[in-house]
């Protein structure tokens, strides 16, 4: 049975938004479009199936539109599944699913975690024509609930997706007479000002406010004086946030809420009860920005408090270092940096000495967020150099006492950004600095002496942006900057093994990309190309492999996210495979990583010789070349040379040829005699044979 009679065809909604009510898009089964009677569904507006899975291989789609307003539109993902079967529908957010068949007749069944509320059908049934008898459910922190275990969470509606609009919310936390709550913002993302969250110190409504917050700055722990504690959110009918999330804890009457260990920070001190004290020191890298080093419980105006608010350490955007060593951070480390930001930093050492820095983790937005470092104290400054996305130098650095360091970002997306150890280290008076190793490559020669030179290579599968050595010079400087390793866009490699990576690896790969490999293995080899790393924009992105130079019937057309299995090429005894790596204009991924080897071909088997012929050659293995010729008086009939095609499939190019009588042959082979002359016995109309012959 054809592969494709075993597969139907899945679909899902990425996104949608269609004019509701004007602009359509009708889904059917089959090839022909437009059919009434194989139409599926009827799309409009913003509300969509889960998923749609086709009665057969085919599946059509028309979208119809009005000449008035434009919406959206919309993304849809497609692929095959099994026949008879509805596709996996997923698991709700905050939800758990019992059942894992998705063929005709199978139910599934789904609740939610704790403190969620279900909203939808608990079940649904496969059916026969392969769709889901509903969507699943969807769990959510209901709007109007009450707390009463010792410690919870509290969530916006449907966080961290946005939370909606037209909300009015209220929640109580209910602890033991005596006791108080605790509040511990860990993430909050409102639209500011129209969306609100209110806590108040007290059940009732007109409770005492103990703060009020909107906007994407996350707040500062709160404590109750009461044991209870009412929060109330207010989003109005346009944009909304993300939302937030608040863990609260509950403690007693004489002691101070556990103010937890800070991020970037050491806490000193296990004790909450009335006249403890703690300290909070920060991680190196990260300075204090609220509170104070210690914290002490006291009790303030008849209520039992900590002396100042919980200390946070976070990294500094710039700032001035003089110590013989230390750490510089990009500002929100270890998370993501903000945007639009402009960072200083100087780094100063003791005169006659130099600054070394050593890069330990380095990512930022390529070719948009970028920091600079000048052999300086500031911007006017030499620069030694200009670094973005992943590519820097092992270390650096400055031919004097001080450095000037410059981080500036985009309004746009963000990154992981950097760890920056810096040392200051003796300068020698008769050799240069060392240069460094490019990323993802290695140095050959350690004398840095003046006159001295060294040299770089790359690891498989990346290229030396140049080959020419550094020689280190009379002033102490090398003769050219530090080398970069890249893996480019394409080219010719050759070797009994190797590897492949896309552009810019193990950064995301470029937009707009037409690359094209030609890998070629020893003689009598195959190729074969093992995945390590594989991650494409799914179908729009895609990595053609052929082993005839033509892509029009590939090998394989690979995309998407899934490790492939090994392919193997290069059956056809030319020794080589080519792969064709295209990327649309949108969305990039890590790219891949593929490391080929050579393999030993299976030989054809001896062909024979023909009939009345003769065979030029005796070798049978991949590629060999085998020509054919007839003896006098035989034409050949078929191809006169065959190659070995050998791998896994051990074929000739060509049957073996045929040597046939041409008309002439017939005549030289008669004899002609009279009647009277024929040998004795001979009968007449016998015609003599060319060992009859006499002349």
């Amino acid at each position: 049975m054809p592969h494709f009679c075993r597969q139907v065809i899945q679909i899902n909604f990425e996104e949608f938004d269609l004019e509701l009510g004007y602009d359509t898009l009708t889904i059917g089964d089959g090839g022909e479009v437009g059919d009434p009677k194989t139409i599926l569904q009827v799309l409009t507006g913003s509300f969509v199936p889960d998923l749609i899975v086709s009665m057969t291989h085919q599946m059509w789609l028309h979208l119809q539109s009005d000449e008035s307003v434009g919406s959206i539109g919309f993304k849809i993902n497609y692929k095959e599944i099994d026949k008879e079967s509805c596709g996996d529908p997923g698991t709700p957010l905050y939800g758990m699913r019992e059942g894992d068949g998705f063929l005709n007749g199978n139910v599934l069944r789904f609740e939610c975690q704790f403190g969620f509320e279900l909203i939808g059908d608990k079940t649904i049934s496969c059916q026969n024509n392969n769709q889901w008898s509903a969507n699943i459910p969807i769990c959510i922190f209901p709007c109007l609930s009450n707390f009463t275990a010792p410690m919870g969470t509290v969530l916006s509606p449907d966080y961290p997706e946005g939370y909606g609009n037209n909300l009015n919310c209220v929640w109580l936390i209910l602890s033991e007479p005596g006791s108080r709550i605790h509040l511990a913002f860990n993430d909050f993302d409102l639209e500011a000002p129209y969306d609100i969250l209110t806590v108040k110190d007290g059940e009732m409504l007109d409770s005492s406010v103990l703060g009020r917050f909107t906007g994407a700055e996350v707040p500062s722990h709160l404590t109750s004086n009461s044991n209870i504690l009412r929060l109330e959110f207010q989003a109005d009918h346009s944009m909304s946030g993300r939302g937030f999330n608040i863990t609260y804890t509950t403690f007693g009457h004489n002691e101070c809420p556990d103010p937890g260990v800070p991020l970037n920070a050491r806490r000193f001190g296990d004790s909450f009860q009335l006249g403890s004290s703690i300290s909070i020191i920060c991680e190196d890298g990260f300075i204090k920005t609220q509170g104070a080093e210690t914290i002490t419980c006291e009790l303030n105006g008849g209520k039992v408090m900590w002396s100042g608010p919980i200390p946070k350490c976070e990294a500094p955007c710039g700032g001035h270092f003089s110590a013989p060593s230390g750490i510089i951070l990009s500002p929100g480390w270890p998370g993501y940096y903000k945007d639009s930001l402009n960072c200083e930093w100087v780094i100063e050492a003791e005169p006659g000495r130099s600054i070394k820095i050593t890069f330990e983790k380095f990512q930022t937005e390529l070719n948009c967020d970028l920091l600079e470092l000048h052999d300086g104290p500031n911007l006017l400054s030499p620069l030694i150099g200009s670094f973005n996305g992943t590519q820097v130098p092992q270390f650096l650095f400055s031919t004097a006492n001080h450095l000037y360091m410059l981080f500036t970002t985009d309004n746009s997306r963000s990154n992981s950004g950097f760890k920056i150890l810096y040392e200051s280290v003796t300068i020698d008076a008769y050799s240069c600095l060392d240069p460094g190793i490019p990323v993802n490559g290695l140095r050959y020669g350690q004398d840095f002496s003046i006159g001295s030179t060294v040299s770089f290579g790359c690891d498989s599968g990346y290229r030396l942006s140049h080959e020419e050595p550094l020689v280190c010079e009379k002033n102490h400087w090398w003769s050219h900057p530090l080398p970069t390793c890249d893996a480019l866009c394409g080219g010719d490699v050759r070797g009994p093994g190797g590897t492949i990576l896309s552009p810019g690896y193990p950064e995301v790969y470029p937009s707009s990309l037409n690359c094209t490999w030609t890998v070629e293995v020893s003689h009598g080899k195959g190729v074969q190309f093992t995945f390590n790393t594989f991650h494409l924009e799914d179908h729009h992105d895609y990595l053609l492999i052929t082993e005839n130079r033509s892509f029009v019937q590939p090998l394989a057309r690979l995309t998407g996210a899934e490790l492939p299995s090994p392919i193997n090429a290069g059956l056809y005894g030319n020794f080589k495979a080519q792969l064709r790596f295209i990327s649309d204009f949108s969305i990039s991924y890590e790219g891949f990583n593929i490391t080929f080897s050579e393999y030993n071909l299976e030989p054809c088997e001896d062909p024979g010789v023909p009939d009345f012929g003769r065979r030029n050659g005796y070798s049978f293995g991949i590629g060999d070349t085998l020509t054919f010729s007839c003896n006098m008086g035989y034409r050949l009939e078929g191809a006169p040379e065959i190659i070995c095609l050998g791998g896994g499939r051990r074929m000739w190019s060509a049957p073996l040829p045929r040597c046939v009588g041409t008309l002439s042959a017939v005549f030289i082979h008669l004899n002609f005699y009279s009647l009277d002359s024929l040998p004795n016995g001979a009968p007449h109309g016998h015609i003599a044979d060319s060992k009859e012959r006499l002349c």
